[in-house]
């Protein structure tokens, strides 16, 4: 930006009191730094500096501009410093397709995780059975999802062009009562084995 590099100029001037100095400093030529600064003083119809044999002196007007000129610098660099932040900051919005019972997914840690992260992420979360997420995702209704694998099904591997990471292993159980008047727990959790290859 023109305006903060002629008000470098300036500064750099007043802080070592020598263009070729200051030219030095910002890796410009001297008569790029007397150039700037006679716009300046011409722009702003004051004088800043007075000549001296050691070379140039800020004038009363000088003084009283230069800790607005090294603040106006300064902000202009947090400002450069954040817009190149944004460069690598997460943002926009997170469509997460949700299964079971949230808590079963320990869905509040990873949250509070990710905004602690990416603050400017923006989430959404969309409840549903496991194959009609992975389908929003497959159709691109969805980002991410989580997804009840079926048995066998290993950890990295793709589905349909997806990449997915397993997450834990557990066990779905068949339940009767154990005295009960049919007894059925025992043929039941046989033609069940049976029907899954288990």
């Amino acid at each position: 930006m023109q305006e903060y590099a002629t008000l470098r100029a300036f500064v750099a001037v007043a802080r070592t009191g020598s263009v070729s100095r200051a030219a030095e400093q910002l890796h410009l030529t001297q008569p790029a730094i007397s150039l700037k600064l006679k716009q300046l003083q011409a722009n702003l119809g004051l004088t800043l500096f007075s000549r001296r044999p050691q070379g140039l002196a800020l004038t009363a007007d000088g003084h009283a501009l230069l800790p607005a000129a090294e603040k106006a610098l300064a902000s202009a660099q947090v400002f450069e410093q954040t817009a190149g932040t944004l460069h690598s900051t997460l943002r926009g919005k997170l469509s997460i397709g949700t299964i079971v019972d949230p808590e079963f997914l320990r869905l509040g840690a990873f949250l509070s995780r990710l905004m602690a992260r990416a603050p400017q992420l923006e989430t959404e979360l969309h409840h549903g059975m496991s194959g009609s997420v992975l389908n929003r995702i497959e159709q691109g209704d969805l980002d991410v999802g989580f997804y009840l694998a079926p048995p066998g099904e290993g950890s990295g591997q793709a589905h349909g062009g997806l990449a997915w990471r397993e997450l834990t292993h557990f066990d779905y159980h068949v339940i009767a009562p154990a005295g009960g008047k049919i007894g059925l727990l025992t043929p039941v959790g046989s033609i069940w084995r049976r029907c899954h290859g288990l």
